[in-house]
Formats: structure tokens, sequence, C-alpha cells
């Protein structure tokens, strides 16, 4: 398409495709590990802060972060 933007029109788009593309590679693993928690445990992938940390009252106040997994931040 010609109003479309193409990633490969674009060597910093390329780039960062490449660049975010390595890391989702990196993450295959632990995207794993994640599936099988949520089928064991019945606990979403995305979650909200306050499931991890119920105690911390700023948890509930997050609007735009969540954990995917126990371990990985989204901000």
């Amino acid at each position: 398409p010609v109003v479309n933007f193409q990633a490969y029109d674009n060597n910093t788009a390329i780039e960062h495709l490449a660049k975010f593309s390595n890391i989702f590679k990196d993450l295959s693993r632990y995207r794993q590990e994640v599936i099988k928690q949520v089928t064991l445990e019945g606990l979403p992938a995305m979650r909200p802060l306050f499931i991890e940390y119920e105690e911390d009252k700023e948890a509930y106040k997050q609007c735009y972060e969540y954990l995917f997994g126990t371990d990985l931040l989204v901000a």
C-alpha cells in the first residue's frame, strides 16, 4: 500500500523491528512458564499489581502498569 507505513521502507523501523523481535524471542521460555502457571493456577497472564502485592495500597492505584507473569513489569 502506498499510504500505509511499511517497516521495510525505513531503516530505523527495521532496526526497531529487529530489536523487539529479538526481545520477543528471548522471552519465549518465560512466556511458556507464564502460560503453564495460567493453566495450573488459574492466574491471568496479564495481572494487576495488586494480585502479587496485596498488602501494598499503592498497587491498587496503578492504572497504567501491570505484571506479565510474576516477574515482568509492563509500564
